[in-house]
Order: C-alpha cells, then structure tokens, then sequence
C-alpha cells in the first residue's frame, strides 16, 4: 500500500503498521495520511472521511465546535474545499488496510485528526505564549478534530497517530524548535488525558472561555 495514491507517505516514508496489546484478539492498525494530490485521495475523502467525521461529531457533539447539523448540509464543493485546504493534513488510523475498498457507505477508518500547520509565530499575540517560553520558537502546528470510535478507544490507536504527527512536525521543522498547540472543551477530561499521555502540558483556559490550550514543545 505504500504506493497507494489515496495516500501521502508518513514521515519515515512507509506506512505504520500498529497492534493492540489490550485487545483479545489483537486488533491491528495502519497510520495513513490522506493525500490532496490525487483524484482518488480526494475520492477517499468524500467516500471515507466525510462519513467519519460525520459520524465523529454525532458521537461526541460536546467535544467539537463544529455541529453534525452544521456539518451534514456541506455541499460537495465545501467538502472539496475542506479537503483542498492548505497547510492541512488529515491523519486517520485504517483498522486491517486492505488493499482495496470499494463501498461508497462504509469505512474502515478507526481514528483521526487533523494538523495544521507551520503557522509563523508572529501571529500569535497571546502572551500566555511568552509565558510558556516558546518565544523562540519561529513556527507552531495546531492539532484538532481528534476522534477514536469508541470500541476501539484505549488500544493505543490516538497515541500511535499522534506519534506519527511528531514525526511529520520534528521532520518539516528540520530539528528546530517549534510547538503544537490544541484545545480542549471544557469537562472532556479524557481527551486531556489522552494528551497528557502523549507530552502535551500546560493546560490554560482558552480565549474564549469553554475549554482550554496544551502544548507540547518539540525540537532543540
């Protein structure tokens, strides 16, 4: 599958074969990153991801800002648009990868998110960021739109997608110092444990109020 064109290569060039070791039997993974290159990676997102997402934000409406209703009554050229977007990488887990999948209804992806990102620094105006000490960092990712289906939470599915992420950033960061930042709404604690577990620190209120930011510095 390496040379699948629904995909793009994850850092180290291959895709990431993963297992549970919390499952009987053991349930088996692959990390993917949907590619914005090709026909049949734009395909796969209409065919897959959207009906992922749509799924996600009925699963868990109080964890996301956006709304299934919202989200449901995108045209197909929104959905184009979304995932055209730049700077925007869309990492989703495939339980089993087969070779091949061909139903326009049914998914097989297990888990998401989705990075954005370098952003220069000088955008950010907050100084909370000062207060962190990642003055020195020229650029920061941001990681959202997180979701594991939930019989498949626990196994160690977000953790090995989120360490794929640090791979891509510390590689397209060339060593240098950077951040990712997240946020968090208010009262999903497991969410902030599952970052916690994976280097993410330092959880503030956000600006608006609902929810909080983490970080996780990465780089020299």
């Amino acid at each position: 599958m390496d040379d699948d064109p629904r995909f793009m290569p994850l850092a180290g060039g291959k895709s990431l074969a993963a297992a549970s070791k919390n499952s009987s039997p053991s349930v088996r993974w692959t990390i993917r990153i949907i590619s914005k290159h090709t026909p049949e990676g734009r395909n796969f997102f209409h065919d897959h991801y959207r009906p992922f997402r749509l799924r996600m934000l009925k699963s868990a409406p109080y964890a996301y800002s956006s709304t299934l209703e919202r989200t449901a009554l995108h045209t197909k050229q929104q959905w184009d648009a979304r995932w055209a977007w730049p700077n925007v990488q869309h990492f989703i887990a495939l339980l089993d990868a087969p070779a091949d999948i061909t139903s326009e209804t049914e998914t097989n992806i297990i888990s998401a998110l989705t990075l954005r990102g370098p952003f220069p620094t000088a955008d950010l105006t907050s100084p909370v960021w000062c207060q962190l000490g990642v003055a020195g960092c020229l650029t920061y990712w941001e990681v959202n739109a997180v979701f594991t289906d939930e019989e498949y939470r626990r196994m160690g599915v977000a953790s090995s997608i989120m360490d794929e992420v640090v791979k891509l950033v510390t590689a397209e960061s060339g060593g240098e110092k950077t951040f990712m930042r997240l946020g968090v709404l208010e009262g999903n604690e497991e969410a902030v444990a599952l970052y916690e577990k994976v280097g993410f620190v330092d959880k503030w209120p956000d600006d608006d109020g609902g929810g909080w930011e983490m970080v996780r510095l990465l780089g020299d």
